[in-house]
C-alpha cells in the first residue's frame, strides 16, 4: 500500500493535475505531548523522536482545511509497534489511528468552514517520519470540489471530458448540462479501480432520467433523448471507504432512426417512413425514455415481408407489425429470446384492393436510461404471379388470365391460393408441368368453365408434376388452383417460388376463310352489303369499308349477322373486305384484292361538283363543364353534312377512336368516366374525306360536388437541419381520398406538382414528417385535401426554418484519450470515536 500512496503522489506532482501543497522538512520541537501543545507545521515531511518513558507523545497541528480539501498522511519510518492518531484540530475529537511503518489516511473535511488536522505519533522509542500532503480539488476544472447535493446551485458544463476527485465524507459530486431538444445526451464514467461508482440523470424536477451502477472501476454510461431543451444534473456517487479519481466524458448527437436524421415517433399516428418500399437495413437508437420507435412501409397487394430486428449484442427488443386498412390492425409480434437475439416477423398481404401500409413498432426491453442500438432489415417480395406484377386471385373471379408460355409463382402459408385462367380451343390437349422447391407441398387442380374438376395431382416435397387433359369440348375457359399445403411443416420449403408450363397441344388450328357476296357494280345511295364463310364453324365476323383512297375503316366488329345495309353516297365508289373467326377462336385474314374484284366494290350513281364543305357535329349531352357521375355515361350528339356523313367517331382523352352508333343525324356511343377531369372528343367524316371535330370537358366525380372540408395544420415540431414534421386535424367525411403535404419557400403560395411533397390515402394518418430540406431554410407548408369525386379544400399556412448546420453537435467518435494515471488515493474508513 505505502508503494501504491508514493505511486500516486508521483502521479498527482507529476501529471500537474491536482497539485500537492508545500513540501517540507521539520524536526520535533518540545513541548508537542498533547493535544493542546500541539506544534504547529507546514505540509510536507515531518522527523522526530519519542521516547515511551520520558517522550511518550508527539503531536503535529496541520491548518487551512477547507472543504476543497484532500490531505494525505503517511508514516514512512518509525520503530516497531508506533502509532499515529488522527484527531479534529479544531474540537479534539479522535477520528481513526494505525499501528506501523505504511499505515496511511485520506482526510476530507466534511464541514465548509476551515479546519485543521492533528497527528498523534506515540507508543514507540525511536526516530520516526511521516508526511502529510493537502491537494486543492479540481472537480470538472471549476477549481473546488463539486457540490455534494443536487438542490445546491451547480456548475454547469458542456459536452466534453473532465476528471474529478472523491474521498472519505467526499462521496458525491453533482453537475448540470444543457441539452436542446431533439438530441440524445451520452454520459460516459470511467472510475479508478478504487472506486464502486454510481451514476444517475435527473431533469429539472429532479425526476430520474437515468441511473445505473457497477462493481470497482467498471466503466458506465446512461443515453437519454431529450424532446424539450432541458437543463439536467449529472449525479456521481461512491462508497464511503471509496477513493480516486474519475473520468467523465459528456456528448451529444443527432438521432438517426431508419437512416434520416430524426427521431421516430413514439405512438401510432407519429411513424416515420422508411424508404418507400426498398429492401435494405435502416438503424434504430433507443436511450432513456425513448423507448419506443413506429415506422410506415407502403407496400402493395400481394407484397410478403419480412422484417429481420437485430439489436445490440447484450440486449432486447420486441417488434409488432400492424396493418392498415381503414384502421391500424394488430398483426404479428416477437420478442428477442436472449439479449442480443434477432427477432424475425414475416406477413403476407392479400387485400385485393391495390396499395397498403403497414406500421412496424419497435419497442426498448433494456434497463431504463442505457442505449441499445439496433438494425431494422426490410426484405419486400412484390409478387409476379404469372407475369402479372401482381398476386394471382384467390377465386376463380380474381384469377390471373395467362396464355401458352413459362410463368412462376408465389404461394406461402399467408397465401395459400393462386387462381390461373386461359382459353382453350376445341380438340387442344392442356398439358401444365409444375416445378415445387425442396420440401414444398403443394396441389395443383385443373377446371372447366363449369367449375368441374378435370385433373389434379399433389407433391409433397418438391419435385415436377405433370398434368394433362384433353379437351373435347368446344373451346372455353380453364382454370387452374395452386393451393399451398405446407403450413406449419418442418423442414420448412427452401423456397416459396414455384414454377410451371402451359401448352395447348392440337385442336382446330385453321382459321377460316371468308368472302364477300358479289356486289353490283354501281348502285343507287343505299345498297345491302352480304358475305360468309365456306367453313361450317365460322360464327363471327368483322367488315371493312373503304371509300375513294381513304384509309379502311371498321364497319361491322365481330358481328353474327352475315349482311347490312351500307348508305352509300352519290359519284363514290366504296370497297370492302371481310375476315372471320370460327368456334376454336381462330381468326383468319381478310379477303384480299378488294380493289380489283369488282364483286367487292360498288360505285353509287349520281352527278355533283367536287365537296370540300367540312360536316358539322355537335355533343348534346353532357354539357361542356358538367361534373357527373364516374363510370359508364352515355355521350348523345348530332352530325350532318351538305353531302351525307359516313362515320362518327368518339375518343375519351387520347385513347383510341371508336364508331359511334348513327340513326339518322343524331348519334350515341358509352364511354366511361374516370375520377377528376375527362376530355371527350367526337369527329364526323364525309364521304370525300372531309372532317371536323368538337371537345368538351367534364368531372367525373364520387361523393357529390361539395368540397371536402378542410384540416387545420398545428404548428411545425422536430425541427432539424433537413426537416420537421407536421401534424393535422382528421377529416373524418366517408368520400375522403386524400392528404397532399405541400411546402414552398413562398409565404401565400397556391399549391401545386412543384410543391407538392408528398400524398397520404389514410385519413387516420394525420403526421408527416419531411426530409431532405436544406438548413438554414424558411418554408411554409400547407395541407390539401382531396376527395373521391376530385374535389379539393386547402389548409391554413404554417412556417418553420430549419436549423443551421452548425447549430448541430455531431457526436464526435474519434479516440479519447483516457489518463491512465487514475489516482487511487483512499485507502480506511474514518470514523469518529463514541463519547
Amino acid at each position: 500500500m505505502n508503494k501504491v500512496l508514493n505511486m500516486i503522489l508521483a502521479m498527482i506532482v507529476g501529471l500537474g493535475i491536482l497539485p500537492l501543497l508545500s513540501v517540507a522538512v521539520y524536526a520535533d520541537v518540545e513541548p508537542n505531548n498533547n493535544l493542546n501543545s500541539a506544534e504547529n507545521v507546514n505540509y510536507g515531511t515531518i522527523s522526530g523522536n519519542i521516547d515511551s518513558s520520558t517522550d511518550p507523545d508527539d503531536y503535529y497541528k496541520f491548518g487551512s482545511i477547507t472543504k476543497d480539501s484532500v490531505v494525505f498522511v503517511n508514516l514512512t519510518t518509525a520503530p516497531i509497534g508506533t502509532t499515529i492518531t488522527l484527531y479534529d484540530g479544531e474540537s479534539g475529537d479522535y477520528i481513526a489511528s494505525k499501528t506501523g511503518v505504511g499505515s496511511k489516511f485520506i482526510y476530507c473535511p466534511n464541514d465548509a468552514s476551515d479546519q485543521s488536522l492533528i497527528v498523534q505519533i506515540s507508543d514507540a522509542t525511536g526516530a520516526y517520519t511521516f508526511t502529510a500532503e493537502k491537494m486543492l480539488q479540481n472537480d470538472a476544472g471549476t477549481g473546488s470540489d463539486a457540490p455534494a447535493q443536487r438542490t445546491l446551485p451547480l456548475p454547469v458544463i458542456s459536452p466534453g471530458t473532465y476528471t474529478g476527485y472523491m474521498a472519505d465524507y467526499d462521496t458525491d459530486d453533482y453537475y448540470e448540462v444543457d441539452l436542446p431538444a431533439g438530441r440524445y445526451i451520452y454520459i460516459d464514467l470511467y472510475p479508478s479501480s478504487t472506486i464502486t461508482p454510481y451514476l444517475e440523470l435527473y431533469d429539472t424536477n429532479y425526476y430520474v432520467r437515468g441511473v445505473t451502477g457497477s462493481q470497482y472501476g467498471e466503466h458506465l454510461s446512461i443515453w437519454y433523448y431529450s424532446d424539450v431543451s432541458e437543463r439536467y444534473k449529472i449525479g456521481i456517487s461512491a462508497s464511503w471507504e471509496n477513493y480516486g479519481t474519475y473520468t467523465l466524458i459528456i456528448s451529444t448527437a443527432e438521432p438517426n432512426d431508419g437512416g434520416q436524421g430524426i427521431e421516430a415517433g413514439k405512438v401510432s399516428g407519429s411513424e416515420i417512413y422508411l424508404n418507400g418500399s426498398v429492401n435494405g437495413t435502416y438503424p434504430g437508437t433507443f436511450a432513456g425514455k425513448d423507448e419506443e420507435d413506429w415506422y410506415l412501409v407502403n407496400l402493395t397487394d400481394g407484397d410478403a415481408i419480412t422484417v429481420n430486428a437485430k439489436p445490440t449484442s447484450t440486449e432486447s427488443i420486441s417488434v409488432e407489425l400492424y396493418r392498415i386498412e381503414t384502421t391500424s390492425e394488430y398483426d404479428k409480434s416477437g420478442t428477442s429470446i436472449t439479449n442480443g437475439a434477432n427477432v424475425t416477423l414475416h406477413s403476407c398481404y392479400n387485400t385485393a384492393g391495390g396499395p397498403l401500409q403497414v406500421q412496424l413498432r419497435v419497442e426498448d426491453w433494456v434497463e431504463y436510461g442505457k442505449r441499445n442500438d439496433y438494425n431494422i432489415t426490410l426484405q419486400i417480395i412484390h409478387q409476379n404471379d404469372g407475369n402479372s406484377g401482381k398476386d394471382a386471385g384467390e377465386t376463380t373471379g380474381t384469377a390471373v388470365e395467362i396464355t401458352k408460355g413459362n410463368y412462376s409463382g408465389y404461394i406461402e402459408d399467408e397465401d395459400e391460393i393462386d387462381y390461373y385462367k386461359f382459353n382453350v380451343n376445341a380438340g387442344n390437349t392442356i398439358n401444365i408441368t409444375f416445378t415445387a422447391p425442396t420440401n414444398m407441398k403443394v396441389t395443383a387442380t385443373l377446371y372447366d368453365a363449369l367449375n368441374t374438376q378435370r385433373g389434379t395431382f399433389s407433391i409433397t416435397s418438391g419435385g415436377t408434376r405433370t398434368l394433362t387433359y384433353l379437351n373435347a369440348a368446344s373451346a372455353q375457359t380453364y382454370y387452374l388452383k395452386i393451393e399451398h399445403d405446407s403450413y406449419g411443416s418442418d423442414p420448412k420449403p427452401t423456397s416459396y417460388f414455384y414454377d410451371f408450363k402451359l401448352d395447348l397441344i392440337g385442336g382446330d388450328t385453321d382459321a377460316p376463310s371468308a368472302y364477300m357476296v358479289p356486289l353490283p357494280s354501281t348502285s343507287c345511295t343505299n345498297f345491302t352489303v352480304s358475305w360468309g364463310s365456306p367453313d361450317s364453324d365460322a360464327v363471327i365476323y368483322t367488315v371493312q369499308v373503304r371509300y375513294g383512297t381513304n384509309d379502311w375503316m371498321d364497319w361491322k366488329v365481330n358481328v353474327t349477322i352475315k349482311s347490312a345495309v351500307y348508305p352509300g353516297i352519290n359519284n363514290t365508289r366504296f370497297f370492302f373486305r371481310v375476315k372471320a373467326c370460327d368456334l376454336a377462336g381462330n381468326w383468319g385474314t381478310y379477303t384480299s384484292n378488294p380493289e380489283g374484284d369488282t364483286s367487292t366494290n360498288v360505285t353509287c350513281e349520281g352527278t355533283s361538283s367536287a365537296d370540300t364543305t367540312n360536316p358539322t357535329i355537335t355533343i348534346t349531352s353532357p354539357s361542356n363543364g358538367a361534373s357527373i357521375p364516374t363510370g359508364e355515361t352515355n355521350i348523345i350528339g348530332t352530325a350532318t353534312d351538305d353531302v351525307g356523313v359516313i362515320n362518327v367517331e368518339v375518343r375519351l382523352g387520347n385513347g383510341v377512336w371508336r364508331s359511334a352508333t348513327r340513326n339518322g343525324n343524331n348519334w350515341n356511343i358509352t364511354v366511361v368516366i374516370s375520377e377528376g377531369s375527362n376530355t371527350i372528343t367526337a369527329r364526323a367524316t364525309d364521304a370525300s374525306g372531309n372532317s371536323a371535330e368538337v371537345s368538351i370537358t367534364v368531372t367525373g366525380t364520387v361523393g357529390g360536388n361539395t368540397a371536402p372540408a378542410s384540416v387545420t395544420l398545428n404548428t411545425p415540431t422536430k425541427i432539424t437541419k433537413n426537416g420537421f414534421t407536421l401534424t393535422w386535424t382528421q377529416n373524418t367525411e366517408s368520400a375522403f381520398y386524400s392528404y397532399e403535404v405541400h411546402i414552398s419557400t413562398t409565404s401565400n403560395f397556391s399549391p401545386n406538382q412543384t410543391t407538392k411533397k408528398t400524398e397520404i390515402l389514410y385519413a387516420e394518418t394525420i403526421t408527416c414528417t419531411l426530409t431532405n430540406l436544406k438548413s438554414n431554410t424558411l418554408y411554409y407548408a400547407k395541407i390539401k385535401v382531396t376527395d373521391k369525386g376530385g374535389l379539393s379544400s386547402i389548409s391554413n399556412e404554417v412556417s418553420a426554418k430549419t436549423l443551421s448546420s452548425s447549430s448541430n453537435n455531431n457526436l464526435c467518435c474519434s479516440t479519447m484519450l483516457i489518463l491512465s494515471g487514475i489516482i487511487p488515493c483512499a485507502l480506511l474508513i474514518l470514523w469518529r470515536r463514541k463519547n
